[in-house]
């Protein structure tokens, strides 16, 4: 039991020395999954769906709690919707960068808030109804920039970190437009809605 204490000590003794010092500069690649949907009263009838997210950040020490990061990622978004016999899937594609305060608790875990703008890259509608598929370009009803607010949470181990973010945009989805000559409204308050969760690996370049 002793020798059990004694290697817990020594391992939570190296995971401490992973601290970040002030002035020190991370780049972080990172991945994950999300779970992604829209909010708001234009939302009635959809379903979050399974998403991912892929890029890197870069985090410079401000001082020995505070963190600065900003980074670049694709994040695979959207929502389905059932209506008339047809099981309809809207994918959306985004570059966000994601600006973030992260605020060390301890060594390991820190909190963080910040602003994360982001651009429509690609939109499709994938119909399906029994053996009948079909998939229609959909950049015309879903406005080109997103504003989203991400706050979350991590934890870092060796050099490793478990990242948990809710990314709440504030800026409405939709805009009138049509899809293969079918017009929407785009009346409605609808908003990206996602929850992702990534794991990165710590590089210092500083």
């Amino acid at each position: 039991m002793k020798k059990l204490f004694f290697a817990v000590v020594c391992l939570l003794t190296m995971m401490g020395a992973q601290a970040q010092e002030t002035g020190s500069l991370l780049i972080r690649p990172m991945g994950g999954l999300s779970v992604t949907g829209i909010r708001g009263d234009g939302a009635d009838g959809t379903k979050y769906t399974l998403g991912g997210v892929l890029g890197g950040e870069l985090e410079y020490r401000v001082a020995r709690p505070v963190g600065l990061s900003a980074g670049a990622m694709i994040s695979w978004q959207g929502f389905d919707l059932d209506t008339d016999g047809y099981d309809a899937s809207f994918d959306l594609t985004y570059l966000t960068i994601p600006v973030l305060l992260n605020y060390y608790i301890t060594d390991n875990f820190a909190i963080k808030a910040g602003v994360q703008p982001g651009f429509l890259v690609n939109s499709n509608l994938n119909l399906k109804r029994n053996n009948d598929k079909a998939e229609l370009d959909a950049e015309k009803i879903f406005k080109k920039f997103d504003l989203a607010i991400p706050m979350g949470c991590s934890y870092s181990f060796s050099n490793f970190q478990i990242d948990a973010r809710y990314n709440l945009s504030v800026t409405k989805l939709l805009k009138k437009g049509t899809i293969n000559g079918v017009e929407f409204s785009g009346d409605g308050n609808a908003y990206n809605s996602v929850v992702q969760v990534t794991l990165g690996y710590n590089f210092r370049l500083k």
